[in-house]
């Protein structure tokens, strides 16, 4: 009897555990979700394209490291397959982290795409801009040598 209440013991430890990390993991997700919100309101600048891209390999990172855990959780959870009733709550677990993880995903690749775009409008903003300047430039420079000729 000793050795079943250790064992669910131990077993309510790493689930406690679980829940708390996946707490984390969620509340970190929805920070993100927030900055990235607060972000693209507004066409980004190259400084706001840079930081952007940046929270992105973080956030890569971050999935990298819940990867490592979710495979570390798998391990824990074939250890106490024999357990019962318990084993079905971890895989039931599993399956939500794995689903969160390729939704994460998804957003990662959707987040790329649209920091991809706005580099793009960017740059295709500032040759418009370039181009209109030098036109004007050359427009006032032509208008000066004309006035010098007439004189």
């Amino acid at each position: 009897m000793s050795s079943s209440f250790s064992a669910n013991m131990t077993e309510r430890e790493a689930y406690v555990k679980m829940a708390v990390a996946h707490a984390k993991a969620m509340e970190a997700n929805n920070e993100f979700a927030a900055t990235l919100e607060k972000h693209l309101q507004d066409v980004p600048r190259s400084d706001e394209l840079y930081e952007i891209k940046k929270v992105v390999r973080e956030l890569k990172l971050g999935l990298k490291m819940a990867h490592d855990r979710e495979s570390a959780n798998a391990a824990q959870l074939a250890a106490t397959e024999k357990l019962g009733n318990q084993v079905a709550s971890f895989e039931a677990r599993l399956q939500v982290v794995s689903n969160e993880r390729k939704s994460a995903l998804e957003q990662v690749s959707f987040l790329e795409a649209k920091v991809e775009s706005y580099a793009n409008k960017f740059s295709g903003d500032l040759r418009r801009a370039t181009y209109d300047a030098k036109r004007t430039m050359a427009d006032s420079y032509l208008d000066v040598l004309v006035s010098l000729k007439e004189k």
